[in-house]
């Protein structure tokens, strides 16, 4: 069986040039990497990771832990896992998926998301390894997230500068930042363009095909607007099959609107205008700052947020209509 000393003797370089290839590959220079990895690779030499962790007292292991009542199919958290699942797999460490606050077995740090906004004092005063929050927050601690409220605005911004004045909004009636930072940038776009903030115009819904049916169908049957923005793509699909049902044709009648752009936003015939997350890069982003901050607790806390693009289809037209 090879050792460490047979692959530095292969590729001609110190036994602590091989540790840092296997501990600490950004220190070493790419030449010297790539020389010691083909070195190992000629050797069939496989690190030793288990005995690393026990000699450093640490597990590899990572908790990413996502609440009880969110699906773990639902395809944000699909793309979430495979961004954290990258770069957690480049540095050599594991993660469990937790449905529970209860951190009963051992692990080196935690990914935390989908905290309602009643649960982020308890969490931060239960664990007690460094975590990283996905999401914004008001704690001294480190957290990524999606810019939400920047989303709305540029979404707003231009179904306003299509001619619609009279925008309706489906709210997602959930406690987490996310819908209310999206709701506060559609009212920020408003108040930029000059268009009074009309409450009559925004519906509350669960985050189904069939809640964005149902608001939409009473919206555009009591309030008519002449365009919709809806909280998440999920809403937006429902708010099809509401116009469909008035006979209404999308974007000539009413122009629809959506935020997420994981998938549900490439099922309608006409394609969905909506603002796309990172949620790939957002994984890969939380995992990241949780590996500095495993190697450096005394780093100070850093709040990164991710812009998100505007994905613009023909769901969402010129204003044909008056007022509006």
């Amino acid at each position: 069986m090879a050792t460490m000393k047979d692959v530095a003797q292969l590729a001609g370089v110190s036994l602590i040039t091989v540790s840092r290839v296997i501990n600490s590959p950004d220190i070493v220079s790419e030449a010297t990497r790539l020389k010691v990895e083909q070195a190992m690779e000629a050797l069939d030499f496989m690190p030793n990771f288990a005995a690393k962790a026990l000699a450093q007292n640490n597990t590899r292991t990572i908790y990413l832990y996502i609440p009880g009542n969110i699906g773990i199919s639902d395809p944000f958290n699909m793309h979430l896992i495979a961004g954290v699942a990258e770069e957690l797999s480049n540095a050599n460490y594991l993660f469990l998926v937790k449905r529970d606050l209860e951190f009963n077995h051992r692990c080196d740090g935690a990914i935390v998301m989908g905290l309602d906004l009643s649960e982020e004092n308890a969490f931060t005063a239960k664990i007690k390894v460094p975590f990283v929050l996905f999401g914004k927050n008001d704690l001294d601690i480190d957290c990524v997230d999606v810019d939400n409220e920047l989303g709305a605005v540029m979404m707003t911004d231009k179904i306003i500068a299509n001619g619609h004045k009279k925008i309706g909004f489906i709210m997602r009636d959930t406690s987490q930042r996310y819908a209310h930072e999206r709701l506060e940038g559609y009212k920020k776009a408003l108040e930029k363009n000059n268009i009074p903030f009309d409450e009559k115009l925004v519906r509350y819904a669960e985050n189904s095909e069939q809640e964005g049916y149902t608001n939409a169908y009473d919206l555009m049957t009591r309030e008519k607007p002449t365009a919709i923005f809806c909280c998440v793509d999920l809403l937006a699909i429902g708010a099809f099959r509401a116009a469909e049902k008035l006979k209404l044709k999308i974007p000539r009648d009413i122009s629809i609107a959506g935020f997420d752009g994981l998938i549900f936003d490439l099922i309608p015939k006409v394609p969905l205008t909506t603002v796309r997350q990172p949620v790939y890069e957002t994984g890969r982003a939380l995992a990241a700052r949780l590996l500095e901050r495993l190697k450096n607790p005394e780093l100070p806390y850093e709040r990164k947020y991710l812009e998100p693009e505007m994905k613009w289809r023909e769901s969402v037209g010129p204003n044909r209509h008056q007022p509006g």
